[in-house]
């Protein structure tokens, strides 16, 4: 397809990863037109077991921020000692700066395509944290459709609304199995919302 002189054989994986990608993109120009969510919502599903996944909507402007928490005795942290390996990837509203998902990889494209369409369906946009936790239980990876296909069909099911981020963040803290609030420390996206919130309250 395309232009001939542009055509590669690539990995199934890469194909995957930028089909998802562009579409994703193509929703992402649309989101950010719409009003923004009025309170925070925690979406929560899991998939094919060991995989269990969070998305904190906020409002705001369209910012995406993807926190993989790998438990020890997983698939990707075999050897890692009784701590979690943690993978982070973050985007504004025109995109990510580099151009890639370097931590994350195609899971970042998957799940955001995920939480866009889910967005757009509701005519909104916000500003999202996905926490995906790997757990022991998930002993053979079958590719990133998984994460796609968890929270494309999860969102908006099984959802908690807080009028207060703190609480959300309490209530994610108590559901994580990794315990307690790891995944806080490495997002930029919390950080970025509470400076806000101080800035418009001055």
């Amino acid at each position: 397809m395309g232009d001939r002189r542009f055509r590669r054989l690539v990995p199934t994986r890469w194909s995957i990863t930028a089909v998802d990608s562009i579409i994703g993109g193509h929703l992402r120009d649309k989101v950010i037109e719409y009003d923004e969510v009025g309170q925070v919502e925690v979406h929560e599903m899991e998939y094919m077991g060991g995989n269990r996944y969070f998305v904190m909507l906020m409002p705001g402007p369209w910012r995406y921020e993807l926190i993989e928490l790998k438990m020890p005795g997983s698939v990707w942290n075999r050897g890692g000692g009784s701590s979690p390996r943690v993978f982070v990837d973050y985007e504004r509203t025109r995109g990510m700066k580099g151009g890639y998902a370097e931590s994350t990889g195609g899971a970042f494209y998957a799940i955001r395509l995920g939480v866009l369409e889910y967005l757009n369906r509701v005519g909104r946009q916000a500003s999202a944290i996905a926490i995906r936790e790997v757990t022991p239980e998930y002993k053979v990876p079958v590719g990133i459709w998984q994460a796609r296909e968890a929270v494309r069909n999860g969102m908006g099911v099984n959802v908690r609304r807080f009028s207060d981020v703190n609480e959300a963040i309490n209530y994610v803290n108590a559901s994580l199995l990794t315990g307690g609030s790891l995944w806080l420390n490495y997002s930029r996206l919390i950080r970025e919302f509470r400076s806000d919130l101080v800035k418009f309250l001055i």
